[in-house]
C-alpha cells in the first residue's frame, strides 16, 4: 500500500493554512485555546452565538427534533447496508474547526468544537453495534483521543479507535507507529487514508475475531479526493460539507455528483 501522498499531505496542509489565513474565528478571550491565534475574523463568520471559547463556527448548530429523527434514521438505514465501521475525519468535519495537528488547547476545549450531528451518528451506531474510528492526518492523534472522552457521549468512547498521522499512521492510545498486515493493506489498498482505515479494521478485527470488508466501511470526509480514492477498493463514502452537515444525510452512501464534487475541489485550490 502507498504512503498517503505528497497530495494528500498538500491538500491537509493548505487547508490549515487557508482556514488560519482567511476563515479562523479568533477572539483574544479565548488564549491557548485557539488553534491558530493570530488569525483574523473573516466575513464568512457569524458575530453571535459565541462559545465557551468565545468562537463561532458554521455548521455546528444544535440541531431540531426533526434533523436528529433524519440522523437516527438514516444510521439504522447505514446498519441495513451492512455497514460495519464508521471511519469519520476529523478537522472539519467531527469538529468544527480545521486545528492543522497543532491544537495547543485543551482536550476539552476541542470537544467544545464537536459537531451535534457527530455525536448523535456515534451513539446511534454504536445501538447498532457499529464500531467507530477517527481517521486523521492530524499529528496528535492522542489529542483527539482524549478529547473523545469530553464529547457527552451516550456510548462508552473507549470504544472509539484514533489513527491519525500525516505521513505514518498512529495508535490514539499510545501514540505508537502502526503499519497494518499484509493480509489487510491488500483489501484496503490506496493513498489517501486507505492505511489510516487498514489499521482501524486490523483492529475491529483482531479485537472482536471478525471480518470487516471495504464494503462494510462508511467513510465520512469532507475532502472529496480522500472519499474518491476510498472508493476504488469499494468503501462506502458520504461527502461532509463543513457548512452544511444535514446534506451529508441525503446521500450517506455515494460521493456527491458531479458538480458538487467540483465545486469541493475547487473550493481547496
Amino acid at each position: 500500500m502507498d504512503e498517503p501522498g505528497e497530495a494528500a499531505r498538500d491538500h491537509y496542509l493548505h487547508m490549515a493554512e487557508k482556514m488560519s489565513r482567511n476563515s479562523t474565528p479568533h477572539s483574544s478571550s479565548c488564549g491557548q485555546a485557539c488553534a491558530f491565534p493570530d488569525a483574523g475574523v473573516g466575513d464568512f463568520w457569524d458575530e453571535g452565538g459565541m462559545d465557551d471559547l468565545g468562537l463561532d463556527w458554521p455548521g455546528d448548530e444544535e440541531l431540531t427534533e426533526e434533523d436528529e429523527d433524519a440522523v437516527r434514521k438514516q444510521v439504522a438505514v447505514m446498519g441495513e447496508r451492512g455497514v460495519r465501521l464508521l471511519a469519520i475525519d476529523n478537522d472539519l468535519t467531527l469538529v468544527s474547526v480545521h486545528t492543522g495537528g497543532s491544537w495547543i488547547g485543551t482536550a476539552e476545549e476541542l470537544a467544545e468544537q464537536a459537531r451535534p450531528i457527530f455525536k448523535i451518528i456515534i451513539d446511534e451506531a454504536s445501538e447498532h453495534d457499529m464500531f467507530v474510528s477517527i481517521v486523521t492526518f492530524s499529528s496528535q492523534p492522542q489529542l483527539i483521543e482524549e478529547m473523545l472522552q469530553y464529547m457527552g457521549l451516550k456510548c462508552d468512547a473507549k470504544k472509539i479507535i484514533v489513527r491519525g498521522g500525516l505521513n505514518k499512521v498512529r495508535c490514539g492510545l499510545t501514540g505508537d507507529e502502526l503499519l497494518a498486515a499484509p493480509a489487510v493493506r491488500d483489501r484496503y489498498q490506496g493513498t489517501g487514508k486507505q492505511e489510516h482505515v487498514a489499521c482501524a479494521v486490523q483492529y475491529f478485527e483482531e479485537e472482536y475475531d471478525c471480518t470487516i470488508e471495504p464494503n462494510q466501511v462508511l467513510m465520512i470526509d469532507d475532502d472529496i479526493k480522500n472519499l474518491e480514492e476510498a472508493k476504488k477498493c469499494g468503501i462506502q463514502t458520504a461527502f461532509f460539507e463543513p457548512t452544511e452537515p444535514m446534506q451529508m444525510i441525503e446521500s450517506m452512501d455515494a460521493c456527491p455528483n458531479a458538480q458538487t464534487a467540483q465545486r469541493a475541489l475547487s473550493d481547496t485550490e
